[in-house]
């Protein structure tokens, strides 16, 4: 039992967790891309030779329908000999057939607006109808990923809106004072009240109203400038923190601006990317295959026997310290009796994969070798460290490098690895959680090295700015603030 990496991750999610959940802190979160640089597709980077795919992040996410513990992870292989492109989709949890339902149509709206792109190309005398054709297919797009999602999109309007439309009104009466040029702050005044519009919309959704197609496009007019505005001002890597900071309220941390700012459009986002990978002509050979959406196989459970005694917890805690020792003489009974206090020992434990762990063994396994898939795994959510580690240390053994967009910095409790999980891999990921438990120790001080103790992580072109919609969105928005002067 004391050998078991699942002990080692039990172990993580109490200690390193803890803190993390007592920092909130944005910097446990490590990304492979900045959200402010991509346009939708893929993104070339030529320094480091890593080739994102922001366009499988946008899928995953889209078949998030419910508010709370769905994570989907998609894969992308293509079948030249069979003209297929299979989408392989694994879940937290099984993947109900409505969410597949949901990906075909989506795929099927993406065939259909490439292929009006590609005739505008061809015969540009026909744009204005075409044109016609490509906006009503856009909103349908829209509207169909919206409404799947909305259970999501509402939980992350019910964390951030409130929050950061009071920071919007804290900034308005001292914005010519706050640092930056006149028009980044222009631009941040008119994304809060681009989004008190869209909210509006998204909460009649919610409850189930009918939304019309006007009210789509307008939807549309604002998120898009809502992210447009988020581009501008996310170039200045520091101006969200200094605001931040300016407008602290007292007695409390500053408010994670920019952070808010991600979770508000993050929907938005994903539907333009999609509509990007669309609208690109170098991209158009995906959508000349068949689409062939293949689900994960649900995985069976794993049981987990945990110490059940403070005695066993301090015996493995022994063990995973090495030749570390703890500053404090009781600090190995005090970490044993939370361990017992938090986690319920000597039971069994039963838990699925995640999903990023469980869809890579798949995509490894006889059956779908013959058809490679893409290195980089989509996903809906930043993967814990856990998974992080565990991908890390199936890299290790050479052959494909599977890689994802980022991690969270979070240890989560219950974790299994997949029953398929190779003994060389295993080993090895007990080591680096091992490392990364002592490491952390070590950083806050509650351990110290035994040796110390006698010397005292292209998308789409920039879409072009519709002149008309720009036009249309000033003047909404001065239409609420003409609003807003007379009610004060």
């Amino acid at each position: 039992m004391q050998n078991d990496p699942h002990i080692l991750v039990a172990l993580a999610s109490i200690g390193i967790s803890h803190w993390v959940r007592l920092s909130d802190d944005d910097r446990n979160h490590v990304k492979a891309q900045d959200p402010s640089l991509v346009t939708g597709g893929i993104i070339d980077d030529h320094v480091t030779a890593i080739r994102p795919f922001p366009v499988l992040d946008a899928i995953a996410s889209i078949c998030v329908s419910s508010a709370k513990s769905e994570v989907i992870a998609v894969a992308l292989q293509l079948n030249h000999d069979a003209n297929e492109i299979r989408l392989t989709v694994a879940g937290n949890s099984a993947i109900e057939r409505r969410t597949i339902n949901h990906l075909v149509r989506v795929w099927a709206l993406m065939v259909r607006l490439s292929n009006l792109n590609h005739k505008q190309r061809l015969a540009p005398q026909l744009e204005g109808k075409a044109s016609l054709s490509t906006k009503h297919d856009r909103l349908a797009m829209v509207s169909l990923t919206y409404e799947f999602s909305i259970n999501k999109i509402m939980k992350r309007l019910n964390r951030w809106w409130t929050p950061l439309k009071e920071f919007g009104d804290r900034f308005e009466p001292v914005k010519d004072e706050m640092d930056g040029t006149q028009p980044l702050k222009e631009r941040f005044s008119n994304m809060v009240l681009s989004m008190e519009i869209a909210h509006e919309t998204l909460q009649q959704l919610s409850i189930g109203q009918c939304i019309k197609l006007n009210e789509w496009d307008s939807l549309v007019k604002l998120m898009d400038g809502v992210v447009r505005d988020m581009k501008r001002i996310f170039q200045s890597s520091s101006v969200c923190n200094i605001w931040a900071s300016r407008l602290k309220v007292p007695g409390e941390k500053p408010f994670r601006l920019r952070r808010a700012i991600e979770k508000l459009t993050t929907h938005h986002r994903h539907v333009q990317a999609l509509i990007s990978f669309a609208d690109s002509p170098r991209l158009r050979l995906a959508f000349e295959y068949q689409l062939v959406p293949v689900c994960v196989p649900a995985q069976p459970a794993v049981p987990i026997t945990l110490p059940s005694t403070a005695a066993q917890w301090t015996t493995v805690l022994q063990r995973a310290l090495g030749d570390t020792v703890p500053v404090e003489n009781d600090w190995l009974a005090k970490q044993s009796q939370q361990l017992i206090k938090e986690i319920c020992g000597g039971t069994v434990l039963r838990n699925n994969a995640h999903c990023e762990c469980s869809l890579i063994p798949h995509l490894e396994s006889t059956a779908a070798v013959a058809t490679p898939s893409f290195t980089y795994i989509g996903l809906s959510k930043l993967s814990c460290c856990a998974c992080h580690n565990w991908l890390r240390s199936f890299n290790m053994r050479g052959g494909r490098q599977y890689r994802t967009h980022g991690r969270h910095g979070k240890w989560y409790w219950p974790w299994v690895m997949p029953p398929s999980t190779p003994i060389d891999v295993e080993r090895r990921f007990a080591d680096i959680v091992r490392q990364e438990y002592i490491q952390y120790m070590l950083s806050t001080g509650r351990l110290r090295s035994s040796s110390d103790i006698s010397d005292a992580s292209d998308g789409g072109a920039e879409p072009e700015v519709d002149q008309e919609a720009e036009k249309w969105l000033a003047e909404k928005l001065a239409e609420r603030r003409a609003a807003r002067t007379g009610a004060a």
